[in-house]
């Protein structure tokens, strides 16, 4: 997946969840895969799928709540990211799916409070800059939304087009 052979690791992950089809691991990578070709509804199913596997897993959790908000299922897409953040609250990336979460909700505060706390973990983390950057605009502060915006370019000159999606 990693290096674009999308086909490839979707054959590797159904090759991993036949063997086992209890293999957390296996559908974490599929749902991956659904999540870099846009596939977010059968991304969700598998992240789904492996929280009810592994309820405890963080990595499982953050994807179902990912996932979720990017299909705009925000209130369930809330409670994975908090069950996430209570297992690893030191995970930039969770802070930042949480964090979006709370951006598409319209609640800016908190949204730039996670962005902001992921930052602190992993300052070079392009989309929590580029979140950042996009609720400072939304709270009035052009100035720094832009700097912020313009930084997580500096860093991923396609994270426009990531955010996008």
């Amino acid at each position: 997946a990693a290096k674009g052979s999308w086909d490839r690791a979707m054959q590797d992950s159904v090759a991993a969840i036949r063997i086992d089809p209890k293999s957390v691991t296996g559908y974490l990578s599929r749902s991956h895969i659904y999540e870099l070709t846009g596939d977010y509804a059968r991304a969700f199913e598998d992240a789904d799928r492996a929280v009810r596997l592994e309820p405890k897993s963080a990595i499982a959790l953050n994807s179902r709540c990912w996932n979720g908000a990017i299909l705009a299922r925000l209130d369930g897409a809330l409670s994975d990211c908090n069950a996430a953040v209570a297992l690893k609250p030191y995970s930039a990336e969770i802070l930042d799916s949480r964090a979006f979460v709370n951006f598409k909700a319209g609640r800016f505060e908190p949204a730039l409070a996670d962005y902001g706390a992921a930052l602190a973990i992993n300052p070079r983390l392009a989309s929590s800059l580029y979140g950042r950057g996009l609720v400072k605009q939304k709270m009035g502060d052009q100035a720094g939304g832009t700097a912020d915006i313009e930084g997580a370019r500096a860093i991923d000159p396609l994270i426009a087009q990531s955010f996008g999606k």
